[in-house]
């Protein structure tokens, strides 16, 4: 391969869904008990941490492909319309999500694998935007607006005109 094809965002985007997978297997929560019980494992990587945690990684590392993949001109997606660093994108900004849903769920106890795989599907998903056309700032607005938020919770919808939360 040669890596020279690549362009800075999609060596991002690449790294990060590999560092995503290298996280999936890294402890994302630890237990101690003070003392070692024999038989008792006390950590949970992502494939133990449930469905959340462990198809977020996957999809970052789909996403990371499909960029690898364009790039060493082996494959193009084209779905809906959209190219494949917005395909990618959408992947990836999915398994963002996931990983933050995981995380706050359950926020105690947590590890290293956990942090280091939020960093990497962020990043995964950040990478294609800046080829994608699509700005990460319009996107950020997009996902914070009152009205999208006030459709999902309906307990937004009921915050004060004035609160600027979000």
């Amino acid at each position: 391969m040669d890596f020279r094809k690549l362009s800075q965002s999609n060596m991002i985007a690449g790294g990060g869904g590999i560092v995503a997978f290298i996280a999936s297997i890294l402890p994302w929560y630890s237990f101690d008990f003070g003392f070692d019980l024999p038989g008792v494992d006390t950590s949970i990587n992502a494939w133990s941490a449930g469905f959340a945690a462990w198809f977020g990684c996957l999809l970052a590392l789909a996403a990371g492909v499909l960029i690898a993949l364009k790039a060493m001109g082996m494959f193009e997606a084209k779905v809906l319309g959209m190219e494949t660093e917005q395909v990618a994108m959408l992947l990836a900004g999915l398994g963002f999500v996931l990983v933050v849903l995981r995380w706050l769920t359950e926020t105690s106890n947590t590890a290293i694998g956990l942090y280091l795989g939020l960093i990497a599907t962020a990043a995964t998903a950040a990478g294609p935007s800046c080829r994608a056309r699509i700005p990460v700032s319009a996107f950020l607005q997009l996902t914070t607006s009152r009205a999208l938020v006030a459709t999902m919770l309906p307990a937004a919808a009921r915050l004060p005109s004035n609160t600027s939360t979000f």
